[in-house]
């Protein structure tokens, strides 16, 4: 706390002011570090849709993008290496992750989607879609193996034709 203070260059008073310990203060920074992944989901499926596999391309790979950026990365290991510490830390790391489901089981779920994708469990279906578009890259590059553009690209594609394949009936159409 002295470092940082210095650091701050502001007084130890003005700082125990703002925060009662290390324990807020670390959680007010990573509460800093979370609340912009809320903000850059909600662009993934909000514009209109006119061709649905080229706008689970687009969302995919900015999804995934994000998920493997330095910045992400060091926040999720920082989540790990302090959950058993500061078990809130889960609740924190959730509930930045949550506006990307709801967002995607929302967009599973509008009409020109279910024209062409059989989607029972929108839900599910907005996990499987991340799952396979995002996760394995994400694990790789938390163990320090960061995919080229291209490896990037072609392992997210694969991800939505697999997703595609899961959910779109054998006639092309899901419904009337």
């Amino acid at each position: 706390m002295t470092r940082l203070v210095r650091n701050a260059q502001i007084s130890t008073k003005t700082l125990y002011t703002r925060y009662s310990g290390k324990r807020d203060l670390f959680m007010a920074v990573v509460d800093r570090l979370v609340a912009p992944t809320a903000t850059k989901v909600e662009a993934l499926f909000e514009h209109d849709v006119t061709d649905v596999e080229d706008a689970l391309r687009a969302a995919a790979l900015q999804s995934a993008k994000h998920w493997i950026s330095k910045t992400e990365l060091g926040l999720y290991r920082l989540l790990i290496a302090e959950a058993e510490r500061f078990p809130e830390l889960a609740d924190i790391y959730l509930a930045s992750v949550e506006p990307l489901r709801v967002l995607t089981s929302a967009f599973l779920s509008r009409p020109e989607v279910t024209r062409i994708l059989r989607i029972d469990d929108h839900v599910q279906a907005a996990d499987d879609f991340g799952v396979l578009t995002a996760r394995a890259l994400r694990e790789d590059a938390l163990m320090g193996k960061i995919p080229s553009r291209e490896e990037m690209v072609a392992r997210v594609m694969g991800g939505v034709d697999r997703f595609l394949r899961m959910y779109r009936p054998e006639n092309g159409q899901a419904s009337e």
